[in-house]
């Protein structure tokens, strides 16, 4: 039988540990260096909740009335102070949010009312991505994850109680745990397979860190402890083992960070580190740690704080548009932790009291507000008439679109087709191939054929998105007549890659173009123009435009400046998937191998896109307000002209050589 605890008891300890863990994600989120791995917090939260409502759970036999009683008081726990959180920030950040960024919002914010937000987050971009600075309600993905844990835990420790031994429940969580963590590891071995065939491009990264499934086995870290409440009474003992699970969390705090897959198995070292604590926690010296009134403090208002020091962090970061300094954070620190404090004793506190309704007129009242705050967002596109007619032509600004768009029948107008065609199909002076990364050129291309009067065509995903490293070049084929000159560009690079391999991948790509010329539908083909990979911009989708787009009364004088120089300046590191220098590496060995490969029958020219967008370790993304680029890795209309236009001399000569 499972051990039940027949009463509910306040542990210090405990709180404290939850002081600890806000402490750690606040230090995490106002980037206090060197707390890379401060978001480590969240996982403290997790196990701490396993703990804590196994204890619950086991103070009574649940029937179905119990359950839906438990639900309601978790309930009763998270969402009237969440929600009320989420409609000041509504009312807060349509002041200062762009016409996207505010409908984006309103998304967040619906995904809350369903307890989805981790689902939502997943389909946008990683939580460690600079984008992150502009979701004013990010954090509340664990929140979800907290919710589904409430849901499943109960009915499924009550299955687990059918065993009617503490020794096979112990040894079925444990197993659980085990194989939770070894599927983990094997999808991450398999990322691309993952990410590619089953989920549509989402990163494993993503995947890992936000959905439910991922998560329940930190929740059952907790569970063990509350299912087994024999303790060491040797005081040296759990001296020694709270220190060790102290430097543990410490240790994770400081070693982890963004670039980690995570959860993964280096999430044990900060899981084994709570577990260690709440284990000990009876440690006569070094638990004085997590009873002190400081950290207890912390503790106290730990959930409230959770809610509103990120949005406080991001109404500054957003207003300002630039990496805060030390005394700006301290005081988006104190109005966070003012705000806090007052959401702990008058809402918190509130509804904690069960004489009191959960679905009170403010709970309501707040719903019903965020529903029709969401429906008039989107019906007024971001409620878009806060901008002034400049801003609003910087957002709307067709050049800003993607720059693989094709002339539509009406050359004024652009349209997104499979292929794009200038001229004569039968008489083509070249032939565009590879991904989508090729045909981001098009724009430019376009311009320069109109002018050379030249014919071309895109063809991008010809042979599986040609040169790949899979399929054999000689084996391509094509319906089209060849011309003699052919234009690759690609997404050579693979936030997978590393530095080591990244020359070999660079090679072999350069052996499929050779390989090329073997194939009875190429064979005639003289020049092999290959552009290399693009550097790409530092963020995500609309980051670009937020700095020009947000609403007419925030000054954007420097918005220029700082999305071309200051943004490489940041002291912090950089998300691997959007590292420029191992995007130079790649394009250094791909102009190796092209010079090496290159002979009379067949020219390989190599272009970098590095040496006309970048100077040393800064890259321009900005240019008049116009944007480089359409999204983080592709060029925009005005990006791709831009390129273009700088290597129109070199390419006129190399197309128009007999």
């Amino acid at each position: 039988m499972i051990e039940k605890s027949n009463k509910s008891k306040h542990e210090l300890e405990i709180n404290g540990l939850r002081g600890l863990a806000i402490i750690l994600v606040v230090l995490f989120h106002y980037e206090i260096v060197p707390f890379s791995g401060g978001f480590i917090g969240v996982d403290i939260f997790f196990v701490i909740s396993g703990y804590l409502i196994t204890k619950i759970i086991l103070r009574k036999d649940y029937d179905d009335l119990s359950y839906f009683g438990f639900v309601k008081n978790r309930i009763r726990r998270i969402f009237p102070g969440l929600i009320i959180m989420i409609m000041l920030v509504t009312l807060t950040f349509v002041l200062i949010l762009t016409p996207d960024h505010l409908t984006k919002l309103s998304h967040s914010v619906i995904s809350n009312i369903f307890l989805i937000p981790n689902f939502y987050f997943w389909t946008q971009s990683d939580y460690f991505d600079i984008s992150s600075s502009f979701k004013p309600i990010l954090h509340t993905w664990s929140l979800g994850v907290e919710f589904h844990f409430y849901f499943l835990w109960p009915i499924l420790l009550v299955f687990f109680s059918k065993f009617n031994s503490t020794k096979k429940i112990n040894i079925l969580i444990v197993f659980l745990i085990i194989i939770s963590i070894l599927f983990i590891e094997y999808i991450i071995t398999k990322g691309p397979i993952f990410e590619n065939k089953l989920l549509y491009g989402k990163l494993i990264k993503d995947t890992l860190f936000f959905l439910s499934p991922f998560r329940f086995f930190e929740f059952l870290f907790g569970s063990l402890l509350a299912i087994n409440l024999a303790r060491s009474k040797n005081n040296f003992l759990n001296e020694t083992i709270f220190i060790l699970g102290l430097g543990l969390i410490f240790f994770s705090s400081v070693y982890i960070s963004g670039d980690d897959y995570f959860p993964s198995l280096i999430a044990l070292l900060p899981l084994f580190g709570v577990v260690f604590l709440i284990y000990s926690k009876e440690a006569k010296y070094s638990a004085y740690f997590l009873r002190n009134r400081f950290i207890n403090f912390f503790g106290d208002i730990s959930y409230s704080l959770y809610l509103y020091h990120w949005p406080v962090y991001v109404f500054f970061k957003y207003y300002k548009y630039s990496v805060l300094n030390l005394n700006t954070k301290f005081f988006a620190f104190l109005i966070s932790l003012l705000l806090s404090y007052i959401s702990f004793r008058f809402i918190e506190k509130y509804y904690l009291d069960k004489k009191n309704k959960i679905f009170d007129l403010r709970v309501n009242f707040s719903i019903i507000f965020l529903i029709l705050a969401g429906l008039t967002i989107n019906y007024y596109n971001g409620l878009d008439f806060r901008l002034t007619e400049k801003n609003l032509n910087v957002l709307n600004n067709k050049n800003n679109q993607y720059g693989g768009l094709c002339t539509d029948l009406n050359e004024s107008e652009y349209s997104k087709k499979d292929h794009c065609l200038i001229g004569d199909r039968d008489n083509l002076d070249f032939l565009v191939v590879g991904d989508s990364h090729s045909k981001q050129y098009n724009f430019g291309l376009e311009n320069f054929s109109r002018k050379y009067n030249l014919n071309y065509l895109t063809q991008e995903g010809l042979c599986e998105t040609f040169p790949n490293l899979g399929e054999i070049a000689s084996n391509c084929s094509s319906d089209e007549k060849i011309p003699k000159n052919i234009i690759i560009g690609k997404w050579y690079y693979s936030y997978q890659m590393k530095d080591k391999n990244i020359e070999n991948i660079a090679k072999k790509y350069i052996q499929r173009i050779i390989e090329l010329k073997k194939s009875e539908d190429f064979k005639n083909i003289e020049n092999v123009i290959v552009i290399g990979q693009v550097p790409g911009f530092y963020s995500s989708y609309g980051d670009a435009l937020s700095c020009f787009a947000r609403p007419q009364y925030i000054i954007k004088t420097d918005c220029e400046n700082y999305l071309n120089h200051e943004i490489y300046n940041l002291n912090i590191d950089h998300d691997i998937y959007f590292s420029f220098k191992q995007k130079k590496l790649m394009n250094t060995f791909l102009d190796k191998y092209s010079k090496l490969a290159s002979n009379d029958k067949l020219k390989i020219h190599f272009f970098s896109p590095f040496d006309y967008l970048c100077k040393k370790s800064k890259c321009v993304q900005v240019i008049d307000n116009n944007l480089l680029y359409s999204d983080s890795t592709h060029l925009s209309k005005f990006g791709s002209n831009y390129l273009i236009s700088q290597i129109e001399d070199d390419l006129f000569e190399i197309l128009n050589k007999k």
